[in-house]
């Protein structure tokens, strides 16, 4: 959708823009956002996409995750509180692009299955299924932004003696109500979002107990008796776990609340991303073109606060590299900053907050969460401006978020809330749950998979 709208800005400003098609594995857009009561696989039998549960509330301030020219209250009519559920975020999404025509060039209920690309053509070809006839095609592209997102595909750690386990075990990722928790003694793995909140809302609805192991530090709060923390867990045998403290404890059931995994199916190895979940991933220049081919850029392929924004700056970024607009340095160039950067990143954060856990990340307010590698420049992106005689502001100063507590974001969990030449422009095309093809007048278009 950030791609999408990043075109359509452009074009809007009387800018030629590409052929644009986009590929949406799901029935509607809004990727994560978009509940499924399904767990497992959907209903044409595709690994489900979205980590959403019945009653998952936004963990971050909606005046964080704000689109700079499309406020909440401008869209719902009065103000809003600062945390609003699910559902709420998704109308808000989808209420920016609602009154365009961008939804015209996504096709729904589309997977793709697999993208070649090739050496000699310099192009792509991009095979998908339509998930409600059958039919599979295969289209070339000079383009791919792959943006589907990376909190789909689980993180299952093994546990010495788990499958002695007599309860229920289940990831994040299918969690989808804690209603059936009441009076079980709940054990939550992982110290993060998911964790925090989930073992909250079994609280909330009459479990026994909760506690949630964590790897590296704890969460610290002050829980209400019921709730606790405990270290990395040792073994488990049978419904008795043990911890590395040398606590034991009986439980009725476990959810591995462990993260996700950068997984894209539909692409070779060359082209596919392999990275924890951090704030610069290797081989992605300013976080979102991919190294060993600079026609490959992702969206979203990092740890996240405040997601809407940087997809937003991210998209326009990519536009502006494919509209030729921005000029993309060398490939010695770009090594060099990306080693500048990826030598930085063990030290973002720390010393920072309450308290500063080794290997953990938290963002520095101060360094705009260790993302300026995306930040959009005064002057070159059709990025919206505050009027001018607001307070304390100028008229060429973009917009700004406030900072986000730097001692509860350890980066690792589920997200909750979350160039051409001159004369000659690609068409450009998005794939399914995140792709985008752009091709050239010949014949070939790009692919984009969608967030």
């Amino acid at each position: 959708m950030a791609a999408l709208r990043a075109f359509e800005s452009a074009q809007r400003a009387g800018a030629k823009i590409p052929e644009i098609v986009a590929y949406e594995k799901q029935d509607d857009w809004g990727g994560q956002w978009n509940f499924d009561w399904r767990s497992g696989t959907d209903k044409y039998g595709e690994p489900v996409h979205s980590s959403m549960y019945r009653n998952l509330w936004s963990n971050g301030p909606k005046e964080a995750l704000e689109f700079a020219e499309y406020t909440f209250d401008e869209h719902f009519g009065r103000p809003i509180s600062s945390y609003p559920p699910r559902e709420v975020l998704w109308d808000y999404i989808d209420g920016r692009v609602r009154k365009s025509k961008v939804k015209d060039k996504v096709q729904f209920s589309t997977a793709v299955r697999w993208v070649d690309y090739d050496r000699d053509q310099d192009n792509f070809t991009v095979t998908v299924e339509n998930l409600r006839s059958g039919k599979t095609t295969a289209s070339d592209f000079d383009r791919i932004i792959v943006a589907t997102g990376h909190f789909s595909f689980p993180n299952v750690p093994e546990f010495e003696g788990i499958d002695s386990f007599p309860g229920s075990v289940q990831h994040a990722h299918d969690f989808r109500g804690a209603e059936k928790l009441a009076d079980q003694r709940v054990l939550l793995i992982g110290a993060s979002y998911s964790a925090e909140d989930i073992g909250v809302q079994a609280f909330k609805m009459g479990a026994r107990s909760v506690t949630m192991s964590y790897r590296t530090g704890p969460m610290g709060y002050d829980w209400p008796d019921g709730i606790e923390e405990l270290p990395l867990i040792d073994r488990f045998e049978g419904q008795t776990v043990h911890f590395t403290g040398g606590e034991t404890r009986e439980f009725d059931a476990v959810i591995l609340c462990t993260g996700y995994l950068h997984k894209y199916p539909f692409l070779p190895g060359e082209l596919a991303l392999y990275s924890p979940n951090n704030i610069y991933p290797a081989s992605l220049y300013r976080g979102v073109v991919w190294q060993k081919n600079p026609k490959v850029y992702y969206l979203g392929a990092q740890d996240q606060w405040f997601t809407f924004n940087m997809f937003d700056a991210q998209a326009w970024y990519v536009r502006d590299l494919i509209l030729g607009r921005a000029a993309l340095p060398s490939a010695e160039q770009r090594a060099a900053h990306m080693r500048v950067w990826r030598t930085r990143l063990p030290g973002v954060g720390r010393g920072r907050g309450r308290r500063a856990v080794p290997g953990r990340l938290h963002p520095r307010p101060d360094r705009g969460h260790g993302l300026p590698h995306v930040r959009p420049r005064p002057g070159r992106a059709d990025l919206p401006r505050l009027e001018a005689g607001e307070e304390g502001e100028h008229p060429d100063v973009p917009r700004q978020v406030p900072p986000v507590r730097p001692d509860r974001h350890d980066g690792r969990d589920a997200p909750h809330h979350l160039a051409p030449g001159a004369g000659r422009l690609p068409r450009a095309l998005p794939l399914h749950a995140g792709e985008v093809r752009v091709g050239g007048d010949s014949g070939g278009h790009g692919v984009l998979p969608g967030n």
